[in-house]
């Protein structure tokens, strides 16, 4: 079992709203704005071994900045804004669940995948202490 809080630092200062480049000042959107707000996420989590190689990962989170994605909507995301998702899509669900599987074809070697806007992780354990 695992819990944890991810943060950044739109949790404890207001986001630019302008910036200067090149002697031309560009409005930003995004911060606190409906859309793009992902300051914080709170979640426990459960790993389970099926086999000695393959184990099932379990999570469940409170995002006030979650949008909830049908896989399709998830793959649309990745190909129309270049392979990172914009977390522009979708209805909000700020309680959700995730799950995902891990290959370990060797001891220092993992490869995942996650289902709720899918993601690959790769871990690779390059020391040994």
């Amino acid at each position: 079992m695992h819990a944890g809080m991810t943060i950044n630092q739109l949790l404890f200062e207001k986001p630019k709203t302008e910036i200067t480049y090149q002697g031309t000042v560009h409005k930003l959107s995004g911060g606190f704005s409906d859309t793009h707000f992902n300051a914080t996420r709170v979640f426990a989590g459960l790993d389970y071994d099926l086999t000695r190689r393959i184990k099932f990962i379990t999570e469940l989170y409170y995002d006030p900045g979650n949008r909830y994605l049908t896989f399709g909507e998830s793959m649309d995301d990745y190909f129309s804004n270049g392979f990172t998702s914009a977390n522009s899509m979708g209805k909000r669900k700020e309680f959700d669940f995730d799950f995902g599987i891990t290959f370990a074809p060797n001891e220092t070697l993992r490869l995942g995948l996650h289902f709720q806007q899918p993601f690959i992780t790769i871990y690779w354990k390059f020391l040994d202490y």
